[in-house]
């Protein structure tokens, strides 16, 4: 069986947290990103194929862990847009 890991995000704009509120769960070479605890996108690590779910743009707080997520990352603007 695989693990999973669970880890928090820190803001990629110099705010002090996110206080919990976006994670990521790794499992495999697949990354996903959660706000308030809803899928926000897919990152295989292996590909680097993006796939975004349906809660993509909510909201302006979801662009910025959206933001954070993408750093940890590394995936660049010309990656998230071609997704």
């Amino acid at each position: 069986m695989d693990h999973a890991k669970r880890f928090t995000l820190e803001p990629a704009d110099g705010r002090k947290s996110f206080y919990g509120k976006c994670y990521v769960l790794e499992i495999c070479n697949f990354a996903t990103l959660y706000s308030y605890d809803t899928k926000i996108m897919t990152f295989n690590t292996e590909t680097r194929e993006i796939t975004k779910h349906w809660a993509y743009n909510y909201s302006l707080t979801t662009r910025r862990h959206q933001k954070a997520f993408c750093k940890c990352y590394g995936i660049t603007d010309e990656e998230l847009k071609g997704a």
